[in-house]
């Protein structure tokens, strides 16, 4: 095709014919594209075509490759890999199969992808998907090596946001607390706390210290126990969509998931080294839990509006219904009483929930858009 790209071997089971009928076609033009403000043209190159004969009822295997194999042993393999994959006959054997596309095997390290055909490995939905991906299949090994592959990334109790080739970006304040939700999620699977604190629990304090005492981006414990995160030019939550003139949704200050996550992590890290006969060592962290619930409350709820607070950012409170609080209702450990858990969930069932999920604000918002579509910027500030 162009210099530089590799042969392909398109080859079949039985003897075909190759009919070579090449065909350039220039600039074929994707609409879609074109409205998403993407590159919309490409050539298309059609070498021909293969003819083959074939009986009622025979199968005939088809192989694109950048190697070539003998021809004779095509069905075979065929065959032997059919065997490995989960037939996509209920919707269970579905989830099945989809759940094993996102796993990167990399010499001892094993990742979870984000997405297909642009993402990386990103920390945030490695840990938010991680329980899901393994657990609920059974393979807590499996989710263990993903925690040991993502240790040896973190950086002053940070994890990559993004991992790339050039180096990683650890601007993610809520992937660190995810990854200890995920290792509560891994405790609860193998009940097994002694082994669970061994392997983790000095990530989990240097998390936690990181976030007391300040790490990058400005993050830090305030007097009143809860974190504070963000400096200008920079989406920290994952909330991160950012245009030109910066992020969509700065988010600078106290918000109200991270300091839900937070809670979860301290009281999460008590109960672990407590179960693992190790309480002596955190004594340090005892009295902190009752002092985040207090200012979580103080601070995120309010009794006339019923619901809490999105971001705080000294007197600035913004009160946009979105679905971060549902975080506060959700976690294991949770500084909400059950009558408020109940308003909460009361206002994003009136407000945010679709058949599709939650929306990501009120469509009572001025702000809020309802549909996702136009330039690359104008989705972004959508979505």
């Amino acid at each position: 095709m162009y210099e530089g790209y590799p042969y392909l071997h398109i080859q079949c089971s039985k003897p075909a014919e190759f009919v070579p009928v090449p065909d350039w076609y220039f600039n074929v033009e994707y609409l879609r594209e074109q409205e998403r403000g993407y590159d919309f043209r490409e050539d298309l190159y059609v070498p021909g075509y293969f003819e083959v004969p074939i009986r009622k009822g025979e199968s005939i295997i088809l192989s694109a490759s950048t190697s070539e194999i003998n021809p004779a042993g095509l069905k075979q393999k065929f065959i032997r890999e059919s065997k490995k994959r989960i037939p996509r006959n209920n919707f269970k054997n579905c989830l099945l199969n989809s759940a094993q596309q996102f796993f990167i095997h990399r010499k001892d390290e094993l990742d979870i992808i984000a997405g297909y055909p642009w993402f990386g490995v990103w920390g945030r939905d490695t840990f938010i998907a991680l329980p899901g991906l393994t657990l609920a299949l059974g393979h807590p090994d499996a989710c263990r090596r993903v925690l040991d592959s993502q240790v040896k990334k973190m950086k002053g109790g940070l994890f990559p946001n993004i991992e790339g080739s050039s180096g990683h970006a650890f601007n993610s304040v809520d992937a660190p607390l995810w990854f200890i939700w995920a290792v509560q999620q891994y405790a609860a699977h193998v009940k097994s706390p002694a082994d669970v604190w061994s392997r983790y629990h000095k990530y989990i304090l240097e998390i936690l210290t990181a976030y007391r005492d300040g790490t990058e981006f400005n993050i830090r414990m305030e007097h009143n126990g809860l974190i504070r995160a963000g400096q200008e030019g920079k989406a920290l939550t994952w909330m991160d969509a950012v245009v030109h003139d910066g992020p969509v949704t700065p988010r600078i200050g106290m918000n109200v998931e991270i300091n839900a996550l937070w809670y979860n992590a301290i009281m999460f890290y008590l109960d672990l080294a407590e179960q693992a006969g190790h309480f002596d060592k955190v004594a340090e962290w005892a009295d902190l839990p009752g002092k985040i619930a207090e200012s979580f409350l103080a601070e995120f709820w309010d009794d006339d509006k019923e619901y809490l607070a999105d971001t705080i950012n000294g007197d600035d409170k913004d009160w946009s219904i979105r679905p971060n609080q549902v975080f506060a209702v959700s976690l294991p450990f949770s500084p909400l009483t059950n009558e408020i858990k109940k308003a909460v969930l009361d206002i994003l069932e009136n407000e945010l929930l679709t058949p599709r999920g939650l929306r990501t604000l009120s469509p009572r918002n001025p702000e809020y858009k309802g549909v996702y579509q136009g330039t690359q910027e104008e989705r972004d500030r959508a979505y």
